[in-house]
This record gives C-alpha cells, structure tokens and sequence, in this order.
C-alpha cells in the first residue's frame, strides 16, 4: 500500500468534514418539520428514536469497524446520512420522519469512534501520529466553519426560496461526502493473523479501559463536559432571549460558537504537552464549568462571553482527549474503544439532562447554566478528594 495514497486520506478527511456539516437544512429544521404536520410532542418521540438507536448500535458498530474495515463503515455512514435528507424531502407523514430519523442514528452509529480511529491509523502509517491532535483540530475546525456557512446561506435561501430548498443543497452536500468517502483508503492495522469474532473486540476494550486507569480518567473528564455543553449548545437561544437579545443578533452569536469551537479546536494540539499531566486536564476542566456557571450568574448580555469561553474550552478538550486516548489503545480496538466512550456520554448526558430540565423549567435556562456549573464542579473536587485519598492509600 503507498503511503501517498494513506497520506491522501487526511485531506480527504477534511473535505468530508467540510461537506458533512454543510447542512442548509439545519437552521429551519424545525420550521420544515412543523411545516409537514410533525408536532413538539412527535419530535420528542423521534429525539428518543434517535438515541435509543444510536446506543444500541455505538459499540457493536465500533467493533465492526475494528473486525472487518474502517473505511466500509465511513462509506456506509456517509450513504445512510443521504438517505436521512432524501428521506425528509418527501417526508409528509410521522412515520416517514421516523424511517428518516431511523437512518440519521444508524448513520452516527456507523461514524462513532471509526472516523477517529481512520485518522489515527492513516497518521501511523507515515508515522505522523504525534499531528494527530492538530490533524483532528482541523477537520473539527473545518466542519464548524462549515455548519457556521450553511447557517447563514441556509437562512438566506429559505427566507427568498423555500423552507425543502434548503434539503436539496444538503442532498447535494452529503452526496459529495459520500464520494470522498468512497475514494478514502484502508489503513493497514496491526492486527494477529487469525482475528477474533466481534463480541471479542467488544469484551477486549471493555477491560482496556477497566485497567487503564489514567485513560478512564481522562476520557471521564470529557466525557463529562460532552454531556454538558449539550444543554448550552441546546437552549443557548432561550438564553439569548433571557438576557434580552434581540433576535436579529442571533445568526451572528451562532458564527461566533462556531468560531469559538474552531479556534479552540486548532489551539488543542499547542496545548498538548502542557496538558499531559492529569491536574492540567482538571484545570481545563474547571475553567470550562467556570465559564458556564459565570454564563448562569450574569444574567445579561455580560453573561455572553462567558458562553464563547465554555464552547471555547470545550473546543480545546475534544481533541486533547481524542488523542490521549488514541495514543494509548491498540489499532484493532481504536474505533471499539471511543465507541464505548461515546456510549457513556449518552448515558451520563441522559442523567444530566433531567436536572437540567427540571431546573430550567422551573426556574430560567439561566439556572439551568448554574445547574451544570455546580455540576462540574461538584465532580472535578469529588474527583480531587478522591484522588488524594488514593494517593494516601498508597503512600
């Protein structure tokens, strides 16, 4: 195999990105939908389709790509993501958006911890791995730019067009990723000649990651602000309303998270010997919860940077933690492992959500933020305290 042809795969990796995240649709998503009969109540229902889905298939579809190829799966996830905007320009039913969302989740399910793991193995096969933060900082970068210019292009095109336009320029984006993702080529992994069957795969990094403590703990980390930043990247509009925005400011706010998001993800790579110890991770950590609950405590317009600052830093942890947990696992258990980390996210994002929710409701979005602050913080000293106790243990 050349290892032109694996080098290759990085661009083409960032131009998959580009495309897969150039989604005119996703501004006035839920004016189509409404606008097709679909109600509040029947996207709630979909919302848990989706994660239902996406959490049955996360981890069997990571071994999957570790057992047989990374690239299939790409391929595959690439298609199905064709299929979901096809699907929903001719969708007019409930149980039409259904199938459409049905194939959305088996589409992130195919992606999850493969596109990673396709980084990292191209990267080790010109033994580059040491860019692989950088590498997964730009095509992280290059697709928030890109939500952030279908965004506006899509607002634009809906308000003079109409409302399914917007799903035929997506339709032509994702056919584009699909055929960047045809062209991509399989790295080589270093893999026994006999491999296992798949439930082996699954088991394998299971106890990986129950005996590397320090890849549990940081993976941990993110996996805790992933299941935060959820809620902010969620209802961040309600809060604009909250601190008394008008609405007209809204389109630039959102260039102004992708921006965040993206310069965090290109400094991640600057930062990651300086984070190589466990307390550095902490103290991003803190910084994120920090600016959140800064965000909650404002209560006006000054709350607003403090919200840049949380997408900000969540935008340097992704990557920091993407690497440090690639650097340290197998080639042919890379796509399983993150898959199990993406699975824990869920799960934990689920239990977070319910306070979230409840607070927010029954209070203000703001509380909201000061709910996942505290939150934050009650875990990064929870974590301290018990750390130190094991450290005494051992001395």
């Amino acid at each position: 195999m050349a290892a032109s042809h694996v080098r290759a795969n990085i661009w083409k990796l960032y131009t998959y990105s580009f495309f897969h995240h150039l989604i005119f649709a996703y501004v006035v998503e839920r004016l189509f939908w409404a606008e097709r009969g679909v109600t509040v109540q029947q996207v709630v229902f979909l919302e848990i389709l989706y994660s239902g889905i996406v959490l049955v298939l996360e981890v069997p579809t990571g071994a999957l790509a570790d057992r047989f190829s990374r690239k299939v799966m790409m391929v595959l996830s690439a298609a199905f993501a064709f299929g979901e905007v096809f699907s929903l320009i001719y969708a007019r039913s409930f149980p039409a958006f259904a199938g459409a969302i049905l194939s959305a989740a088996v589409s992130k399910a195919l992606a999850s911890g493969t596109s990673n793991a396709l980084v990292y193995d191209s990267l080790a096969m010109i033994r580059d791995t040491e860019h692989f933060e950088m590498v997964l900082g730009r095509i992280n970068s290059l697709g928030r730019i890109a939500g952030a210019v279908a965004a506006l292009a899509g607002a634009a095109i809906a308000s003079n067009y109409s409302l399914v336009s917007t799903y035929w320029l997506s339709l032509v984006s994702t056919a584009c990723s699909f055929l960047v993702a045809l062209s991509l080529t399989e790295p080589r992994q270093r893999t026994s000649a006999t491999r296992p069957a798949v439930w082996s795969y699954i088991r394998t990094a299971y106890w990986f990651l129950r005996r590397r403590r320090d890849v549990l703990r940081v993976v941990l980390h993110g996996i805790l602000i992933s299941s935060t930043v959820v809620y902010v990247d969620e209802f961040w509009q309600l809060y604009l309303k909250e601190v008394r925005v008008a609405v007209v400011y809204f389109g630039t706010f959102s260039v102004g998270i992708s921006f965040a998001l993206s310069a965090g993800a290109l400094l991640s790579h600057k930062l990651k010997h300086g984070a190589s110890s466990d307390y550095a991770y902490v103290a991003l950590l803190l910084g994120y919860g920090g600016a959140v609950l800064g965000a909650g405590l404002m209560r006006s317009a000054f709350g607003i940077p403090f919200v840049l600052l949380a997408y900000f830093t969540s935008g340097i942890y992704e990557p920091l933690v993407s690497g440090y947990l690639h650097h340290r696992t197998a080639s042919e258990h890379r796509a399983t492992v993150e898959s199990f980390q993406s699975l824990a996210a869920r799960a934990i994002t689920s239990l977070v959500g319910l306070g979230f929710g409840w607070v927010a409701s029954h209070s203000s979005v703001s509380a909201g933020y000061i709910f996942l602050g505290i939150t934050v913080a009650c875990y990064v000293f929870s974590y301290l305290a018990v750390r130190k106790g094991r450290v005494e243990e051992d001395d």
